[in-house]
């Protein structure tokens, strides 16, 4: 008690960029984490930052920064998608990561190289301007342009998986035949009734 603990997400000699606070109800965590959100992010605007608390709604800040609130029940399906909220090329890339990551974790002698890379980040992008066009939104100069209506639907690993398979048309993904299948057969577990397929799907 009554020591000062030095934080911050910009020190570099850390080895991780990650942190938890803990203290007693009503020492002040969710104001302190609040703080340093809102500070870290006028400053930074570009990192992604996931708040995880257990009782205190933070929807505010969320909604302030363009963020996302959601609301875990025990015994209840998965109410998250990775898919889900605001599309754009950073969020294709992060989405990207996350899908090689996971396929790294099921298959790990698999090395994700650039052109699996190229190949996620082209099915990413051709799959959400389907979902679009199917939902009166288009995906023009980077980011969602509404049309008519509101997009009501989430995309899916299934969406993904299925603008992959189809860029075995795309001329300029021929030379990638191999990759494409091979893509194609680590994703498996994570679509249509494989044992990972609902990590992808909303239920909101």
């Amino acid at each position: 008690e009554s020591n000062v603990v030095r934080f911050s997400f910009n020190d570099v000699s850390r080895p991780s960029q990650h942190a938890i606070v803990i203290g007693d109800t009503g020492s002040g965590k969710s104001e302190f984490v609040l703080d340093i959100t809102q500070a870290y992010k006028r400053r930074y605007p570009d990192p992604i930052i996931f708040y995880v608390e257990k009782r205190a709604s933070s929807k505010s800040l969320a909604e302030s920064f363009g963020g996302e609130v959601t609301v875990f029940h025990p015994n209840q399906d998965l109410p998250f998608t990775p898919f889900r909220g605001h599309f754009d090329d950073a969020k294709v890339n992060v989405l990207s990561l996350i899908i090689l990551t996971a396929i790294k974790l099921t298959s790990p002698k698999f090395e994700a190289e650039s052109e699996h890379s190229a190949i996620l980040i082209q099915a990413l992008k051709d799959a959400y301007k389907r979902k679009c066009e199917q939902t009166g939104l288009v995906y023009e100069d980077g980011k969602i342009q509404e049309r008519q209506g509101e997009l009501t639907e989430v995309m899916s690993m299934d969406d993904v998986v299925a603008a992959i398979g189809d860029l075995h048309d795309n001329e300029a993904f021929r030379s990638l035949s191999g990759q494409i299948d091979e893509m194609l057969q680590k994703l498996r577990d994570f679509h249509g009734d494989g044992k990972y397929a609902e990590i992808g799907r909303a239920h909101v």
